[in-house]
């Protein structure tokens, strides 16, 4: 469980100096054993965000994950997201998706999609499809490129569709 400052800034200790405006989160999860966390798990998530003196409206929801590796390659997903109030930009979400491992450094191909129903009614369903490639060049070195398709994005109601592409570099040392 953890709860966090609604107002903290990152240049800045000092904490609660508008009043106490939480956001608290609670998690549960089961996996069949702890090294096998990230590969085969469910998790439950419940939230709660305060209203704040600055307007913003307080808001309430659950998330449940799941995730399960087949074969030591195969990842099927799903993500499935309510909420309750306007802190949320969205007040339901569904995503499913499936990754793919393979080679000497367990590169990565996935592909996912997600429909979500903004908070605002007055804005249309936006649905999101999106792949990555991950090359794995060495076991501390990746690269990844990926490309995103955004139907009716909320976050830009004058478009009806975003096409983004992302590049990253990754150094583990």
């Amino acid at each position: 469980a953890t709860a966090h400052d609604l107002n903290g800034a990152q240049t800045s200790m000092d904490c609660f100096g508008d009043g106490l405006e939480l956001y608290k989160q609670a998690f549960v999860g089961w996996s069949p054993s702890r090294s096998l966390r990230f590969n085969h798990a469910i998790i439950m998530t419940l939230w709660h965000a305060d209203s704040r003196d600055s307007g913003q409206a307080s808001g309430k929801g659950v998330a449940l994950s799941a995730n399960w590796m087949f074969e030591d390659k195969w990842m099927p997903f799903v993500r499935v997201g309510v909420s309750d109030g306007e802190a949320a930009v969205m007040k339901s979400q569904v995503s499913t998706g499936l990754t793919y491992r393979f080679g000497k450094h367990r590169s990565e191909l996935g592909t996912a999609v997600s429909v979500q129903d903004p908070s605002d009614n007055s804005l249309e369903q936006q649905t999101t499809i999106e792949a990555y490639f991950r090359w794995q060049i060495s076991s501390q070195l990746a690269l990844t490129s990926s490309l995103q398709v955004l139907r009716n994005p909320a976050l830009n109601p004058e478009r009806s569709s975003i096409v983004l592409g992302g590049l990253r570099f990754r150094y583990t040392p």
